[in-house]
Parts: C-alpha cells; sequence; structure tokens
C-alpha cells in the first residue's frame, strides 16, 4: 500500500543557508589564495578566505566573533585529478555542503532533510523519473517519448543514464499499479474504505 503522506519537524536543506564547495570551485576559489563573501536571501553575509586546506570565514554582522576554520579534505578520482570535500567539524565526515544552522555543520548534524523525502513515495518515484528524464535532454512529461542520446554526450555515460532512467520508470510504474489496485478495491469496498484504512497508518 502506498502512503498518502509522510510528516516530520526536521527543517529542510533546501529553506536553509548553505556553503556549497562546489560552487566555491567553479567561481575558481581554489585557484589562488582568495577571498570574497557570501550572502543570502535573508540578508545574512559571512566573509570567507580560501586556503589550499581550509575555509576560514567570519560573520560579517558580527566581527567581534572568533574565525571558524573548516578543513578542506581531497579524495582520487577514478579518471585522474582529485575531488574537494568540507570536513564536517563536528563529525568529521567529508560533504560537499555545510549548513548554516545552529551550527555550521553537515546535513546529518544538522538535523536536516531533503524537501523529496517529505514526498510520499509515489509522488518521490515521480520526481525521479523526471529529473532523470531531464538530465537526458528530455522533458518532465511522462507522456513523451523516451529522449534521444543528447549530441555530445558520451556513449557510456548515455547508457549507465538510460538504465537508471529505466529503473526509476520501473519503480514508479509499479507503485502506480498498486495504488491503482488499492484504489479500486477501496471503491468496490464503499466510499469510506479508502479514509478508514489510512486513517490507522502510522505516518
Amino acid at each position: 500500500m502506498v502512503a498518502l503522506t509522510r510528516r516530520t519537524s526536521r527543517d529542510l536543506c533546501e529553506h536553509t543557508n548553505q556553503i556549497d564547495i562546489r560552487r566555491l570551485q567553479r567561481q575558481g576559489c581554489f585557484d589562488d589564495l582568495n577571498s570574497g563573501c557570501i550572502k543570502w536571501a535573508d540578508g545574512t553575509l559571512i566573509s570567507f578566505l580560501v586556503t589550499g586546506s581550509e575555509l576560514i570565514f567570519q560573520p560579517f554582522m558580527n566581527p567581534h566573533e572568533p574565525l571558524q576554520v573548516i578543513q578542506i579534505v581531497t579524495t582520487p578520482q577514478r579518471l585522474g585529478g582529485k575531488r574537494r570535500w568540507f570536513q564536517c567539524p563536528n563529525c568529521r565526515r567529508r560533504c560537499a555542503k555545510l549548513y548554516l544552522g545552529s551550527a555550521i555543520a553537515c546535513r546529518l548534524c544538522c538535523n536536516l532533510t531533503y524537501e523529496c523525502q517529505r514526498e510520499n513515495p509515489f509522488h518521490r518515484a515521480i520526481s525521479k523519473v523526471q529529473k532523470a528524464r531531464m538530465r537526458l535532454g528530455g522533458s518532465a512529461d511522462l507522456t513523451a517519448p523516451f529522449p534521444s542520446r543528447p549530441k555530445g554526450m558520451h556513449l557510456d555515460t548515455w547508457e549507465r543514464r538510460r538504465v537508471k532512467t529505466a529503473s526509476h520508470e520501473s519503480r514508479f510504474l509499479s507503485l502506480a499499479q498498486s495504488f491503482t489496485r488499492d484504489l479500486r478495491a477501496s471503491i468496490e469496498r464503499g466510499p469510506n474504505a479508502l479514509g478508514r484504512r489510512h486513517s490507522g497508518r502510522r505516518t
């Protein structure tokens, strides 16, 4: 049976100020000793300094607060080069994003959840199919034909994403069939059967 709702009191990652190491790298912050500032929509502003192995920053609105130092670690990539990560100052795990909650830490230490995790499995399956199709150059329309390989995409990349998308679509179809079967059975038992059946489910 597909659960209709999923409730949680945890704050969302999407609504929490965050620092993304991939964005800093795209902006060239690791090319040399680099400094700058980050401002969020709520007015929060921090200044930062990036070195080869550390991110040093300070809240702009409170210059008397001690500087905070975040360690930067690297891991080798399969085809050469290295990938940079923040090291969470609380649990020491590697992460691409740090969040400015009650403390500056990774998603798990800040007790945050993703918006998609609040969706029920059926709607989450739809979202996964839509995102996978769009990564292949298609649209979010599930009734549209499966997208062709985009020009310039490597064949191995295309095949890997195609298989993953097909897996998401299979999961979606299975949940859709289950939901339709349960809905039909509930309608046959009476107009209030669906509500009674879900009223006792834990969410």
